[in-house]
């Protein structure tokens, strides 16, 4: 888990050097995205295993995906409109 703590405060760092303006909560539900996507690999994407790593339900765990990929799809639309 160290690892992952170590990756996450990376991420946010460079997320926010980049970012002029930005939002906390985009911030933070990338950072939570990225973090379940280190966990997928490091369980070989057991979505179980994965959410047993991160210390969530599997139920969660597929909620916030879902989510997530939601919120990228609309993202994606809204730039080609």
């Amino acid at each position: 888990m160290p690892h992952l703590l170590s990756f996450l405060i990376t991420l946010v760092a460079s997320t926010l050097k980049t970012m002029s303006l930005f939002s906390l909560d985009d911030t933070a539900i990338k950072a939570e995205y990225a973090l379940i996507i280190e966990a997928l690999k490091k369980t070989g994407y057991n979505k179980t295993k994965a959410a047993q790593l991160l210390g969530v339900d599997r139920k969660t765990l597929y909620r916030k995906i879902t989510s997530y990929e939601r919120s990228q799809q609309i993202d994606n639309e809204q730039k080609v409109a």
